[in-house]
């Protein structure tokens, strides 16, 4: 199974469409998502973890470790900090840099905080600048 948080409109194939808006799947907010663990193989989070509240969003990373299999992807993508797209709309809430990820990464360098802040492992598998240099495209597998 593969799931698309924050879907909207997006109709991709093959994938369980959660949000709160548009035309979703499963009509949900993306923190209380109702599905049990380690069901499913890749998660896409497309232009959703910029509407997170900062507070939130290690909850959320931690609720999608769960969801996933082991060996499973997360396939993020967010605006670059301070790109006009990540600036201009008034409903982000959150900003990030490349090495925002390298906080959820075992064996990164910042392992240390990833333990203290109770953040589940991850394993990095992409990193990369998208368009026109302004959106950071993601890929995390988790791992135990």
């Amino acid at each position: 199974m593969k799931l698309n948080l924050g879907a909207g409109n997006d109709q991709a194939e093959g994938f369980v469409r959660v949000d709160r808006a548009g035309r979703p799947d499963v009509f949900c907010d993306v923190m209380s998502l109702p599905f049990r663990g380690g069901v499913f193989k890749i998660i896409k989070a497309h232009h959703i973890l910029e509407h997170i509240p900062r507070e939130s969003l290690i909850p959320l990373m931690n609720e999608c470790w769960r969801l996933l299999r082991y060996g499973g992807e997360m396939d993020i993508e967010v605006p670059i900090f301070p790109s006009e797209g990540a600036m201009a709309d008034p409903t982000h809430v959150s900003f990030f840099v490349s090495s925002t990820f390298d906080y959820f990464v075992r064996g990164g360098k910042f392992d240390d905080h990833r333990e203290l802040y109770g953040i589940k492992p991850w394993l990095l598998q992409r990193r990369e600048r998208l368009g026109f240099n302004d959106i950071l495209g993601v890929t995390l597998e988790k791992v135990s």
